[in-house]
């Protein structure tokens, strides 16, 4: 999904444009002490990953970030971190149902017992302002990828990607 996703589009533009690359999965293993899946530590770390874009964003570097951002709160505060650079602040909600996202389950998270899984033990609040929503369980990648680009070039964000 997610991941997928942003990995495509981060290949496809990053000839043409500054920009860097964020993964929430592989970001959490880079903390000396572990992460929980707690709400603190999930806050936390969004609102690392958002600082981290804000001050590559101050410097003309653009950024994507693969991440699951459980809270609108959170959504919300890196929307404004990250307009304060005059930078645009796009937002992907990748929607996908809990049964294709078991079946999928690439990194093993959904056998895991140890954890808070975001929208399974642990709310997720569907954003209420995102930039494009687009469905993996109901679209192919390619189809998702193509909506995202086309969606970025509809804002003036991207040229159009063909």
């Amino acid at each position: 999904g997610k991941t997928t996703l942003s990995s495509e589009i981060f290949t496809l533009l990053s000839d043409k444009y500054d920009i860097e690359y964020i993964d929430g999965d592989e970001y959490r293993k880079l903390w000396k002490t572990p992460m929980s899946f707690s709400k603190v530590d999930r806050d936390i770390n969004v609102n690392c990953m958002g600082m981290i874009a804000h001050f590559l964003n101050k410097n003309g570097t653009n950024v994507i970030i693969a991440s699951i951002s459980p809270y609108q709160s959170m959504r919300e505060f890196n929307r404004e971190l990250i307009k304060c650079t005059e930078s645009e602040y796009f937002h992907v909600h990748v929607q996908c149902d809990i049964d294709t996202l078991k079946k999928r389950d690439t990194k093993g998270l959904y056998k895991q017992t140890d954890i808070k899984l975001t929208g399974v033990d642990d709310p997720y609040e569907t954003p209420e302002n995102a930039d494009i929503t687009v469905n993996t369980a109901l679209h192919s990648i390619d189809t998702c990828i193509q909506n995202i680009l086309l969606s970025l070039a509809q804002k003036g964000i991207i040229g159009l990607v063909i």
